[in-house]
Order: C-alpha cells, then sequence, then structure tokens
C-alpha cells in the first residue's frame, strides 16, 4: 500500500514556523552508562537477531535502584534498566528525548535503535534517545508468575452465558496472578513507572526531557506530563489512550468505529463503482455488501470451513481497497486470504483470545497495569447491566461487528491509580496524533484527549496503529515538532492507492 498525503492546518497558510536550536550540551550523568552487552545477558546476540543496524553498537544501558513502593522509599528496592543512544553531534544536541513503544506487557529498551532507523532520524538523532524496560518486564526487575494452564473458554456468541465464562475464567487468572506476588503487583502501576523515569531523568542529571510515546507509551507519557509537568520540555503523543476509559466497555468505541468504517467503505464502493460494480450510491453500495456477507454467513455455517458472521463482518474494517478486494473474493464464493485458517491455529479473528495472551506467557505485568489505569471491569452485574443498558439504547445494525463484553479486570482486587486530570500539570507542549479509523485505540479517545490533557490533535486519515511515523506528512510533522515548532491542530489527508 502506497501513502500519499498532505498537511492541512487551521490558520496556516505557509511553512511551519522552526524555533532557533537550542542545542544543549550533555551534563555529566549520576549513573554509570555501560555497552548494553556488559548489563544485559546476551544482548548483543538479542540485538544482531533482530537487526539493530549500524546504531547498535552505540547504545549504552545502565540500571538504577528504585522503590518498590514510593509510599515506603526505605522499603524494598527493585531495578530499574533503561538505555541510552546519544546524539548523532554532541555540538548539536537538544537534550533528552524519553522514549516508549507501547504495549504494556513487553520492555522498550531496544526502542532507539528503532526510531534511529525510521523517517524521523535526523529529529530524533539531535537528541540523546532514551527508553527503558519498565518495572516487571525485560531487564527491569521481573514478575515471576507463572501463566494460568487453564485454556481461555470457546466463546462464539454474545449472549450472557459466553460473557459468564469469559469473565469467571479472567478472574480465576486474575486471582492466581495477584496471589503470586501481591505486594508487587500492586505497584505495577503507570504512575509508579512515571516516577521511574523520573528518577532516570535525575540519574541523567537532565532539568527536562522531550517525550516521545506511542500506544501504552502514550499513557505513560501523560501521566508523566500530569505529574512531573515542569520536567517537560515537549511531548508527542501517537494512538493515544483514552484517559478516562473503563475496562469491559470497548464494544461503545468500537461500535461507533465499525459504523464509521462503513460510512467510508459504502462511499468508497460508489466512487469506484467502474472497478466494483457494487452500487453507485452509499445505500446501493451497502446493499451489495449486506447481500454478500449474508451469503457468505449461509455458505459457512456448516462443512470444513465455519465462520461467524463477526469473522465475516472484521473484513469490513480494513482499508477500503483491501475490503473491497476481500468482498469480490466472497462474492465469487471463494476465501480472502485473511478468513482462511491456519493449521494448529484457532479461526479466526473475531475472538477473545487475546485476553489468553495477555495474561499468559511472558505478559504477567500487562494487568497490574491495565488495571490500575481501568475504571471499572470488575464486578460482573455491573459490566453486563451497563452493556444491556447501551444496546437498549443504540439502534441495531447487521454490518456492525455485534461484541460481547470481555473485561481484563474481572475480579481484581485493587483500586484504579490515574491522575485526576483535572488538577494535572498541562502547560508544557503536547502534540497528540491520531489515526480516524484504527481499532486499537479509536479516534474518539483522542478527541477527548485533546480536550482533557490540554493538547493539539494531529488526525491522519487511515486505520493504523501508532503509525503516523510511516507516512510522508505524518513524520514531516513529528520531525518539526521534535524540532522546534509548536503544537497546533491539523490532519494528513493520506489516502490509499488503490
Amino acid at each position: 500500500m502506497a501513502v500519499v498525503g498532505s498537511v492541512v492546518a487551521a490558520g496556516l497558510t505557509s511553512g511551519v514556523a522552526q524555533a532557533e536550536p537550542e542545542w544543549s550540551p550533555a551534563p555529566t550523568p549520576r549513573v554509570d552508562m555501560k555497552p548494553c552487552n556488559d548489563v544485559i545477558l546476551d544482548f548483543d546476540s538479542k540485538i544482531d537477531a533482530r537487526g539493530g543496524g549500524s546504531a547498535a553498537r552505540e547504545l549504552e544501558c545502565a540500571t538504577i535502584e528504585v522503590p518498590m513502593d514510593y509510599a515506603v522509599p526505605d522499603g524494598r528496592k527493585i531495578e530499574f534498566t533503561f538505555s541510552r543512544l546519544r546524539a548523532a553531534d554532541p555540538e548539536k544536541r537538544r537534550g533528552v528525548l524519553m522514549t516508549h513503544q507501547g504495549g504494556p506487557g513487553q520492555g522498550s529498551i531496544t526502542y532507539p535503535l528503532e526510531l534511529a532507523n525510521r523517517p524521523i532520524r535526523e529529529a530524533v538523532r539531535e537528541y540523546d534517545i532514551v527508553s527503558f524496560d519498565y518495572r516487571g518486564t525485560g531487564a527491569s526487575t521481573p514478575l515471576n508468575c507463572p501463566p494460568t494452564s487453564v485454556p481461555y473458554p470457546t466463546v462464539t456468541g454474545t449472549q450472557k452465558v459466553d460473557f459468564d465464562a469469559g469473565f469467571d475464567w479472567t478472574s480465576q487468572a486474575n486471582k492466581a496472578l495477584v496471589e503470586c506476588e501481591p505486594e508487587y503487583v500492586r505497584q505495577i502501576t503507570t504512575p509508579n513507572i512515571a516516577r521511574d523515569v523520573d528518577r532516570v531523568r535525575e540519574a541523567l542529571g537532565e532539568e527536562q526531557m522531550a517525550y516521545y510515546g506511542v500506544s501504552y507509551g502514550t499513557v505513560v507519557g501523560m501521566t508523566y506530563r500530569a505529574m512531573f509537568d515542569d520536567k517537560v520540555s515537549r511531548m508527542w503523543l501517537d494512538s493515544i489512550l483514552d484517559p478516562e476509559f473503563r475496562d469491559g466497555s470497548d464494544y461503545v468505541s468500537q461500535d461507533a468505529l465499525s459504523r464509521a468504517s462503513n460510512r467510508r467503505l459504502f462511499a468508497y464502493l460508489a466512487q469506484n463503482q467502474r472497478f466494483y460494480n457494487l452500487g453507485d450510491t452509499e445505500e446501493s453500495t451497502r446493499a451489495s455488501v449486506e447481500k454478500i456477507v449474508d451469503d457468505a454467513e449461509s455458505r459457512y455455517k456448516s462443512g470444513d470451513t465455519v465462520l461467524m458472521r463477526n469473522d465475516i463482518l472484521s473484513l469490513l474494517l480494513d482499508q477500503p481497497a483491501m475490503a473491497a478486494r476481500s468482498l469480490l473474493t466472497l462474492r465469487d464464493g471463494q476465501l480472502p486470504s485473511k478468513l482462511i485458517p491456519v493449521e494448529g491455529e484457532s479461526n479466526p479473528l473475531f475472538s477473545d483470545d487475546k485476553i489468553d495472551s495477555k495474561l499468559s506467557g511472558s505478559n504477567e505485568s500487562y494487568t497490574p497495569v491495565f488495571c490500575a489505569l481501568a475504571e471499572g471491569g470488575r464486578d460482573a452485574d455491573d459490566v453486563w447491566n451497563r452493556y444491556m443498558e447501551w444496546r437498549a439504547e443504540t439502534p441495531a445494525d447487521n454490518l456492525v461487528i455485534e461484541r460481547v463484553p470481555s473485561s481484563i479486570c474481572a475480579g481484581w482486587p485493587f483500586s484504579t491509580d490515574r491522575p485526576d486530570w483535572s488538577a494535572a500539570g498541562k502547560s508544557s507542549p503536547l502534540q497528540i496524533g491520531a489515526h480516524r479509523y484504527e481499532s486499537t485505540t479509536p479516534y474518539a479517545g483522542a478527541e477527548k484527549a485533546r480536550i482533557i490533557l490540554n493538547g493539539s490533535l494531529f488526525t491522519t486519515n487511515d486505520a493504523r496503529h501508532s503509525a503516523s511515523i510511516f507516512t510522508e506528512c505524518g513524520a514531516k510533522r513529528i520531525s518539526e515538532f521534535l524540532q522546534g515548532s509548536a503544537p497546533y491542530d491539523s490532519e494528513c489527508l493520506a489516502r490509499e492507492e488503490s
């Protein structure tokens, strides 16, 4: 897919004004930075396997001790490991750019190398790029809890029985996780991670830092800014999470996304009638799509390949050209590649097995972080009753995926720990990058974040997650911002080339 685009900004008629560079010599750190292979076991071999590029040998690492519980600063200590890729030219250094690539449930130690090989490389190499494995992950003190051995139940419908099966399984998995290491689990929260990050700033001898984060990295960023606003020089957050989101209610934003994606698809098909022959108005293309979906649902109700209606509807969330090709394949009696089962894997796309992966394997830290951030989701009756109220108020649409609510925080015993956004710091320059049709962090959350956090919104008209960096206009805007331009509202008119 080729992506082209241009930027439209309110009130701007020419190029973006750039501030004069303020070069900042590196202060003497208060921590001993070493080659990462001296700090992290087999680090070089891991980097070689991932293709670290020419900058890989320049990456330095260090480990500092931080309180496990900041309310008991003299109590148990844990290790917090971070990395640094120095600015390409020490004489033209802007300071530190703290970064995180997202998750939660994964480290970010090698992220500076990735950014140094992306389209924004020239801008980020004007900084010392720093990243970290947050508490519970990677080279920092791990959360050593075994995954549950009980498989996640098969959920094929959207009724109460399906909801109860998933909720009960998750509740038992959460109970086992908490019992494994209760004191540490309780302290794996985003505010504590933000405090750890500020200890890194102090260890590097910096007065302020810039910040670039994507996905869960946006949560770390907005929390750090809320708690340490005066320590932030500027911040870009891409694919930001709704600051006020609730667990067990993602069906609201996903329903809105599905309807918006459908409207985009119907308009695209009508505009390209000569290619697809599915109608020349949005109404007629909708009717054609509905017939294709209905026919496919009937065709795959039994036999070697069985598909649920939701599986078929998931195709409509793709970029319009890809969705159109899938629809034509279905119309011709064939299965689109996306719906062809892979031997040994469960089929297909619409399932809650993502919850299983987040609660097991190497991602034990996912749930403590998520549930410290999320309101709700703990009580089954509350989650289901909210869902039923929403269904009663929401018009039905048989081309919209119907979802049973899922609660990652089922039975979670600890309360939410996130900033009071109304009282949080919000004066440092904040640019939010958002993607109008993406499903992981829906666009509605970015619109709320813009207001709640007092930021500016850069919108890319695509469906990719954390991907402003991959469009020409997005990379240009990120670079301008990191090199000193002010935040402002604008839109990247990226379009998919069919």
